[in-house]
């Protein structure tokens, strides 16, 4: 699966991956991402930018009590794992759209504005996305039983 490097960058941050454990660094939350993003922007520089060039060096001056460079850099470094889950979710038909990209939903875009999640995943006809009605199925308080029912294999 051929995918641009900004949207590989969003992936990484803002997803979590099969057998990840509570104890592993956490995903940046939707307005995480967004602080980073303006912050890069600010900066021009691109999401991707992190994969191309060194983190360290581009995260050289951000400073976000709530997001450090560590944990960014942590997440960055999840390669493998994002290898290994695009490889399933490619085997299971999934698509992955980012905000960033012209398939996503404008729907989603014009109503939640930066609140809109970083990445979304699908199934089925993308084109249908624009075509009057989306249904969003997750949960941000899910338990513990629900997460190892959404991991496991089926």
């Amino acid at each position: 699966m051929k995918m641009p490097k900004d949207v590989q960058a969003a992936l990484l941050l803002t997803s979590r991956f099969a057998g990840m454990s509570q104890a592993d660094v956490q995903p940046l939350s939707t307005g995480e991402w967004n602080t980073l993003l303006v912050w890069l922007r600010d900066r021009s520089i691109k999401p991707g930018d992190l994969l191309v060039n060194d983190p360290s060096e581009i995260l050289r001056d951000w400073n976000d009590p709530r997001c450090q460079r560590d944990r960014i850099q942590k997440l960055l470094n999840r390669g493998m794992a994002l290898s290994m889950a695009l490889e399933k979710w490619q085997r299971a038909g999934i698509w992955i759209l980012a905000r960033s990209e012209p398939d996503y939903p404008t729907r989603l875009k014009e109503r939640l504005k930066s609140k809109c999640s970083p990445i979304i995943f699908g199934c089925g006809n993308i084109k249908l996305l624009e075509s009057g009605g989306v249904a969003v199925i997750g949960s941000r308080n899910a338990s513990s039983d629900d997460e190892k029912f959404a991991l496991r294999d089926p």
